[in-house]
């Protein structure tokens, strides 16, 4: 592979701006970068209207041009995994719309929300829909077309504290809960239902409500049983008494 000297040498200044500055792995995307940029490239020559003057391309090139692949697909593996892990590893995963949030704000926001149990994602809009496509989340990344960030939470009752935080600057547009897709008023919706702990509480307190009055109303029978034989024993004794009383009366 031969290059024009001009050329080369353009490249290789870019190549040594981006390694002064960045990690090796960025100096071979901008060398490749650089490379793109050539206009012409024929017969495995690149000329600039000056065809004779050309050179070999050096090894070490080569070797970035080849490592900036690698290390642009080990980036996308990279996004790719992590979208699957925020969608799918997560009991609530919440889409928002970021209105024009700064810097010292997102650490407001995250300080929020891990406050509550959550994590705040940015993810790649195009990696996550390409991650979602063919699965029972493909409708989810529809919500994935402007500027957004996900917030996610392992635990179901963090949904309640989640949505009661204060967010100026995110509009909700939907998400996930469990494994059911939901529109932004569901999650809404949701959010206003007791927590778990709460619902637990009270189907307790129904189902034990039952038994418990069953328990109250033998305990009170017995009792009622014995009032009520002993005022009919008192009744007796009082009738007795009288009929003896007037007998003795008659006899006089």
């Amino acid at each position: 592979m031969y290059f024009c000297m001009s050329e080369l040498a353009a490249c290789c200044a870019v190549h040594a701006a981006a390694r002064a500055h960045s990690s090796r792995t960025a100096a071979a995307a901008a060398c490749v970068g650089g490379f793109a940029s050539m206009r012409s490239l024929t017969a495995g020559r690149v000329c600039c209207g000056e065809p004779d003057v050309v050179a070999p391309a050096p090894t070490y090139l080569n070797a970035l041009i080849k490592e900036g692949r690698r290390g642009n697909s080990a980036h996308k593996q990279f996004l790719e995994r992590r979208a699957k892990e925020v969608v799918f590893d997560n009991s609530v995963v919440l889409v928002f719309h970021v209105n024009n949030v700064k810097a010292d704000e997102w650490t407001d926001l995250r300080s929020g929300f891990a406050a509550v149990g959550a994590e705040v994602s940015i993810l790649n809009n195009n990696v996550t829909k390409a991650v979602l496509r063919g699965t029972p989340m493909k409708n989810l990344g529809m919500l994935f077309a402007s500027t957004t960030c996900v917030v996610h939470s392992k635990e179901l009752d963090s949904l309640q504290k989640m949505l009661k935080l204060k967010l100026p600057k995110l509009e909700l547009l939907g998400g996930k809960v469990e494994d059911r897709l939901c529109s932004r008023d569901e999650i809404i919706a949701l959010g206003e239902l007791p927590t778990l702990d709460i619902s637990r509480a009270q189907l307790l307190g129904l189902l034990s409500s039952p038994a418990q009055k069953l328990v109250g109303m033998l305990q009170q029978s017995p009792s009622d049983l014995v009032a009520a034989l002993t005022r009919h024993a008192e009744k007796d004794n009082v009738a007795a008494a009288d009929g003896e009383g007037g007998g003795d009366n008659e006899a006089k």
